[in-house]
């Protein structure tokens, strides 16, 4: 493989086991990728910050927890969105026990996502995740009970604004 390519993959869904990825060790920040304008578009707010799980390639995964100013100035956040990218497939995130699939086939971009609540999540705590060249990618919302809105539709929002941020080539994994 040629991680120095710049042909487009953003269309490549990636089937070996993250375990194996040639990305598994080597998976980028990706909080820096994403510009102010597209998070303001987004509906976050770039002065809350971009807080990356790590600064440095973690093992199999690497996110970024991004948030929305309340404009009352009442709460410091509307909700809260992470971004991850993970050297798993697709069918590892979604065929987990604990995932549970409310719909397929959401258009995000070129790709297509699956919408997913997880074990554990609450009435405002939503998923979409679809596979990539690298592995997957995941984008989990988290809403705040005193501003009840759809997390499944704001975050399927959310993922058509930023997708494009997202590596689509071997040679943006550094």
């Amino acid at each position: 493989m040629n991680v120095n390519s710049t042909k487009d993959l953003s269309t490549v869904t990636a089937t070996i086991d993250g375990e194996h990825s040639p990305y598994a060790d080597s998976l980028p920040n990706i909080c820096p990728r994403f510009p102010d304008s597209a998070l303001i578009k987004a509906g976050l707010d770039p002065q809350m910050g971009r807080n990356p799980l790590s600064g440095k390639t973690t093992g199999l995964l690497q996110s970024c927890s991004l948030a929305a100013s309340d404009p009352s100035g009442r709460e410091f956040q509307l909700w809260s969105v992470a971004v991850g990218i993970t050297s798993q497939n697709i069918r590892q995130i979604i065929d987990q026990s604990q995932i549970h699939v409310i719909r397929s086939n959401v258009s995000i971009g070129p790709h297509s996502a699956y919408m997913f609540h997880s074990d554990g999540d609450g009435p405002l705590e939503c998923s979409v995740a679809w596979g990539t060249f690298f592995g997957s990618v995941m984008i989990d919302f988290n809403g705040e009970e005193w501003d009840p809105i759809d997390p499944c539709a704001k975050v399927v929002d959310v993922a058509k604004v930023l997708y494009p941020y997202i590596p689509a080539r071997p040679s943006e994994m550094r």
